[in-house]
């Protein structure tokens, strides 16, 4: 696996003021900006290609990461509807531009994570959905697996959305995937569809439940491994906690 996308295009408007004039992933956690610990995993990883989807303030974010990081090539995709439109675009664009099947990761732009979340890769399926399963407090996507297999993929806004099945296991999403060259034209072909039937809106996360029959992805668990998404000043402050030296 060479290459990776990272969803930087939207605009992280509960962060304000801290995105009134830098976009969401510069926002900056115990002096690290967001994209750049994802960059620096990466790199660490051995990804050599990152397609970074901007949108929001995205000559800012391009202006301050340049064209390479460490050993990485940084290449930008210009979301111009960002306002309009949501993950779920972002992330056809950017598998668009790669036009050709590979192996790829997909990370969303505001994931604070440890290095070790990538520790267990030689052991991905053909779409890996990374969770968590000791965190089921956050509001966002959750995944609901029997064994590693993924039946069911919800976004959970409160603690009454959230209610564990028997026999299944319940994990918090963490924003990254992994995708197989095997899937990659299939992946396209569903947020295509997604597009003509005017769902740009949503996250990618309801484009795979909605077509979860077509694909057989399982869960990484990172149980134990420090991550965190940032979505407001609140999220800030404990990921900073959780990540001081």
């Amino acid at each position: 696996m060479n290459k990776a996308i990272i969803l930087a295009a939207g605009k992280g408007s509960r962060l304000a003021p801290l995105t009134d004039m830098a976009p969401k992933p510069l926002v900056e956690v115990n002096g690290t900006p967001i994209i750049v610990n994802a960059l620096e995993n990466l790199a660490a990883f051995g990804i050599k290609d990152v397609y970074i989807v901007k949108g929001y303030l995205g000559d800012v974010l391009e202006l301050r990461l340049g064209s390479h990081f460490k050993n990485l090539n940084l290449h930008y995709i210009l979301n111009k509807d960002y306002a309009g439109t949501n993950s779920m675009y972002s992330l056809l664009l950017g598998m668009k531009v790669i036009e050709q099947e590979e192996d790829i990761m997909v990370l969303e732009g505001d994931v604070f994570f440890e290095k070790s979340v990538f520790n267990n890769l030689s052991a991905l399926s053909s779409i890996s959905w990374f969770g968590d399963s000791n965190e089921t407090q956050l509001d966002g996507c959750y995944l609901k697996a029997e064994g590693s297999v993924v039946k069911e993929i919800k976004i959970c806004r409160n603690s009454e959305q959230r209610v564990e099945t028997p026999g299944l296991t319940f994990l918090k999403s963490v924003g990254i995937l992994a995708i197989k060259k095997v899937v990659f034209n299939d992946v396209i072909r569903i947020l295509e569809d997604g597009v003509a039937n005017n769902k740009s809106n949503l996250y990618y996360d309801l484009i795979f439940a909605e077509n979860l029959e077509d694909f057989l992805i399982t869960t990484q668990d990172i149980c134990g491994k420090k991550w965190f998404e940032i979505d407001s000043p609140e999220d800030l402050a404990i990921c900073e906690q959780i990540f001081k030296k």
